[in-house]
């Protein structure tokens, strides 16, 4: 039997790309592009406050991180894991009002986040393949995990209160998420996004 050295040499040359690219240059890239778009959350002074860095750290424990991420203030909820320097999970300031989003939805939205950590989404990327069937498969298994941290009834009230939220990522063409029913479904079988009358955007 013949070797394919062309088919070697292409892989070869892939495994070198993809590698580089996970362990240099993508993630101090992004994770430094990032935190000069985010400010830093400031000292403790709010329940709220406290209730996201008392929970961040007791689910980091829980799903095996060794360090719990940093939470800083940024433009949209999102996670960037990090090689030389701390993992850090940014949520938008009205995640920070407890009138605007509930303790269980908060849970549920770190837990999603945390998920993304564990599985250190942030430094993968597709290099082959169906970008939108590698998107929604990331997503599904946050979901999973956040579902695993803290319950399918905090999952359902994020995903009722704040649909729109949730559904943006659906028309985005540049990261692609399912739809909200699509992710319930899938985390949680049996359960079912209510009527619009429950939602709070």
């Amino acid at each position: 039997m013949s070797i394919k050295w062309d088919s070697i040499c292409m892989w070869f040359f892939r495994l070198v790309r993809w590698l580089v690219a996970l362990f240099l240059i993508f993630p101090v890239g992004l994770y430094f592009g990032e935190r000069l778009r985010v400010r830093q959350l400031p000292d403790p002074s709010t329940a709220r406050q406290q209730f996201i860095l008392y929970n961040a750290r007791m689910l980091a424990m829980k799903i095996g991180l060794k360090r719990t991420p940093d939470i800083v203030i940024g433009g949209y909820t999102h996670s960037v894991n990090a090689v030389f320097a701390t993992a850090f999970i940014a949520f938008e300031p009205p995640v920070f009002d407890p009138k605007q989003f509930t303790d269980r939805e908060v849970l549920f939205m770190l837990g999603h986040e945390l998920g993304h950590i564990r599985r250190r989404d942030g430094m993968k990327m597709p290099w082959d393949g169906d970008l939108k069937e590698w998107s929604f498969d990331r997503e599904y298994r946050a979901d999973a995990a956040g579902v695993a941290l803290v319950g399918c009834d905090s999952m359902l009230e994020a995903v009722t209160r704040h649909y729109s939220n949730f559904a943006q990522g659906s028309h985005d063409a540049r990261d692609p998420h399912p739809t909200p029913e699509d992710r319930l479904k899938r985390a949680c079988p049996g359960y079912v996004i209510p009527s619009i009358a429950n939602r709070a955007d």
